[in-house]
């Protein structure tokens, strides 16, 4: 497909859609963009191919965005005869990063990426770690100033010494006295911002990982405003928990903010579940970008953009099993309506819908062995079936279990992680319902807290 390009001062120039050329090993592309001194004129680019990445090699920046609608395209035109399409949001960055007098070196997915190329975006994929924890820096682009957002920036500036890399203050505090001369109205526009898109996608929460793990200057840009990422974090987790903890709009702030705070992520299965509530455009993204926020090499060769999303989420299930056992279980939310062919006992990870924090499943002991077995259908043995259908992934989890009691009455259900006095109350109670302690009923590694069963079977009234 062809496309017309208007080019200032120049008559229409007609575009080819980029040929994209097959990267060589190790090799990986960047983005030149080239400069430009009216800022309405079109976003212009050169694709280079590069060998192998290593720390310092190149001076780059790496960018962390959202895609936007899909449907509101934009060409990029590269080098004088071709042409990309990218979201209206990704050429927006593209423009506000640009300089007038030099071109900017830069790493962007949309098109260091042939998206078209299945094969290409698995391994690149894969290469995350080395992308940005290489880079220079780490630009995250909000979009334009709104909500009166420019005051979060400066009540940052107020608190902190400026420091210009590559052209954007960034911010280093001096104290956490962040919660200082702010009102109500500051802490909505703090909400306003971590509403924005960019906290809720599941390809950023690693971006910012690899930026603050390759110790890069991790810079959020909104407008013609800037600051560190990490004390934007700071700044909202002080206005948002301590000055506006008994304001209704205010909740738990986003997670890749306690990302860029400094917060360490753990196993895959936490990762997991402490991602459940990003969203991604391709739901199998939600495995395969976080890959590199996992410190186990295993983890990268478990499934690819070639397998379908039952299949990726299969695969996912299966090797959880074997690290975490039942705790998987903890992580199931029913009913699997977007793939009805995920057996009953997979998470499904497109889920982003949260029951809230969950019980850690313990330990029964040795005289109780509840691992988990698996069970394959002959129907699954089949050769007959191709290897991307869903049919070849049905594996039947088998466990031992063990008698507890018996059900002598049911109440209101309470949360043990919720008001002392209550589960006090309910433990009671459910003591007093048998007529006998506790205790007896549980299998070694399921009592309760010793304070919680002395106060239940010696409090009356």
């Amino acid at each position: 497909m062809d496309a017309s390009s208007p080019h200032s001062g120049h008559q229409s120039v007609v575009l080819k859609k980029y040929p994209y050329r097959q990267l060589e090993y190790d090799e990986f592309r960047l983005v030149e963009i080239q400069p430009a001194d009216d800022d309405s004129m079109a976003v212009k680019c050169l694709i280079q191919h590069l060998p192998r990445l290593s720390s310092g090699s190149v001076d780059y920046i790496a960018l962390s965005y959202t895609w936007g609608d899909l449907a509101l395209l934009k060409q990029v035109a590269i080098d004088t005869s071709y042409y990309l399409e990218v979201s209206a949001n990704c050429y927006a960055a593209l423009r506000r990063f640009r300089s007038k007098e030099k071109t900017v070196l830069v790493w962007i997915d949309a098109m260091c990426i042939n998206q078209e190329d299945v094969e290409e975006r698995t391994k690149q994929v894969r290469k995350m770690g080395q992308i940005y924890t290489s880079a220079s820096q780490v630009l995250v682009y909000l979009g334009d100033e709104a909500d009166d957002s420019g005051r979060i920036f400066e009540h940052i500036q107020g608190v902190c010494s400026r420091r210009p890399v590559n052209g954007y203050p960034t911010a280093r505090l001096r104290n956490l006295d962040l919660g200082r001369h702010c009102d109500e109205g500051l802490i909505k526009i703090a909400w306003a911002i971590m509403r924005r898109p960019w906290f809720s996608r599941v390809w950023v929460l690693q971006e910012v990982f690899l930026g603050v793990k390759g110790k890069a200057d991790v810079v959020v840009v909104c407008g013609p405003h800037s600051a560190s990422l990490k004390d934007l974090a700071n700044c909202c987790e002080v206005l948002c928990s301590e000055v506006g903890e008994k304001m209704e709009y205010v909740s738990e702030i986003p997670y890749v903010l306690t990302i860029a705070a400094g917060g360490t992520p753990r196993g895959l299965h936490d990762i997991l579940r402490r991602t459940r509530h990003a969203n991604a455009t391709d739901p199998r993204d939600k495995f395969l970008g976080l890959l590199a926020m996992v410190d186990d090499e295993r983890v990268s060769n478990i499934a690819g953009y070639h397998m379908n999303t039952t299949t990726v989420y299969t695969q996912v299930g299966l090797f959880l099993l074997q690290s975490v056992q039942l705790e998987l279980l903890q992580s199931i939310r029913h009913p699997h309506s977007r793939y009805p062919n995920l057996a009953s006992w997979m998470p499904d990870w497109s889920c982003t819908e949260d029951s809230g924090q969950s019980q850690e499943i313990q330990h029964a002991g040795h005289d109780c062995d509840y691992r988990p077995t698996l069970q394959v259908r002959d129907c699954c043995r089949s050769s007959s079936h191709s290897s991307s259908s869903d049919h070849e992934y049905h594996p039947v989890l088998k466990v031992k279990g063990f008698k507890v009691s018996r059900i002598e009455s049911l109440g209101e259900a309470f949360n043990f992680l919720g008001d002392r006095e209550e589960c006090l109350v309910a433990l009671k109670s459910l003591s007093e319902s048998v007529n006998r302690p506790l205790t007896p009923h549980l299998p070694g590694g399921f009592t309760p807290d010793s304070r919680h069963i002395s106060k239940a079977e010696g409090e009356t009234g």
